[in-house]
């Protein structure tokens, strides 16, 4: 801020102040670096990640359901297998799985068995109301496996797999 001159009035002294608000802005490399990192900030707030639903299934007394989904984030990363438990009328949200998420480990000489989505392999099952198995292939990578979820006791059971030669693992499908 800065004062211009006074003006005398009725005897009294005022002063009129006037803000000069002048904003310069970049040229040349420093505007695109601006509208770069301006860019960046944004693309951080959009999550690239979408849930596909292979399976789901109301609880035997209607008061759950067990969400079996594949979660795709973009390009840079593989197909993983996830899990939800939720309340029978909630919707899945576009969130990792809150019960389970697995992902192939590409760093194991064996490789866990790919699910015809691309992940691997699981399959769910209510053992009872409060009661969910979750059977997953071996050699998966388990990055979330909760015991307990939403009132409901999850336990975990490795499938059965074959591993014919010059193919990909596959895994037995059955009732259990």
């Amino acid at each position: 801020m800065r004062a211009t001159t006074p003006i005398i009035s009725s005897g009294a002294t005022r002063h009129r102040w006037r803000l000069n608000l002048r904003v310069r802005w970049p040229s040349g490399k420093a505007a695109c670096a601006f509208v770069l990192l301006a860019g960046a900030a944004l693309w951080g707030c959009v999550d690239p990640c979408g849930n596909q639903v292979v399976d789901e299934q109301l609880s035997p007394d209607g008061k759950h359901r067990v969400v079996l989904f594949q979660r795709d984030c973009g390009a840079v990363t593989d197909y993983s297998t996830q899990v939800s438990v939720l309340s029978a009328g909630q919707k899945l949200p576009d969130l990792a799985g809150n019960t389970f998420v697995a992902e192939v480990d590409r760093g194991k000489s064996e490789q866990a068995a790919r699910g015809p989505w691309g992940g691997p392999d699981v399959e769910v099952h209510w053992a009872s109301a409060n009661a969910l198995r979750i059977l997953y292939a071996p050699g998966s990578r388990l990055l979330t496996a909760e015991h307990l979820i939403e009132g409901v006791r999850v336990s975990y059971v490795t499938l059965h797999c074959r591993h014919p030669e010059g193919g990909p693992p596959v895994c037995d499908h059955e009732d259990r």
